[in-house]
């Protein structure tokens, strides 16, 4: 079976990022219609935004910065779910991949997260 690739335009991206850091910060009206407090929810929600960012981060537009806040604090050291962390590492690869000098002012804060927890496990 062949990988489906999905690709969207700034004007598409925004939306969908607003609803997913919506749930994964457990904000606004999507408290009422899921229970943003399942761990297994924001976890899925990750892995549907991984791939989502994937062949889109360029298309972030003005949701990056948020979706920085929300990434990096969850993919650093300091968060002890290790499987959160792990996705929203994944997040940052997959958001870098394809976005050029787009994010050329980010980069510095993204490295300095992935290689924090690539250095954790060398020995």
């Amino acid at each position: 079976m062949k990988k489906q690739i999905a690709s969207f335009r700034q004007v598409v991206m925004e939306p969908i990022l607003n609803f997913f850091l919506e749930v994964i910060n457990g904000l606004g009206g999507v408290r009422n219609s899921i229970s943003v407090g399942d761990s297994m929810v924001r976890l899925d929600c990750l892995r549907v935004l991984s791939a989502i960012l994937y062949e889109n981060g360029s298309q972030c537009g003005n949701k990056i910065q948020p979706l920085l806040d929300v990434l990096l604090g969850l993919a650093s050291l300091s968060n002890k779910d290790l499987e959160s962390r792990r996705i929203a590492t994944n997040c940052l690869g997959n958001l870098c991949f394809r976005s050029g000098a787009k994010l050329s002012k980010y980069y510095s804060s993204i490295f300095d997260v992935l290689f924090a927890n690539f250095s954790q496990y060398v020995v």
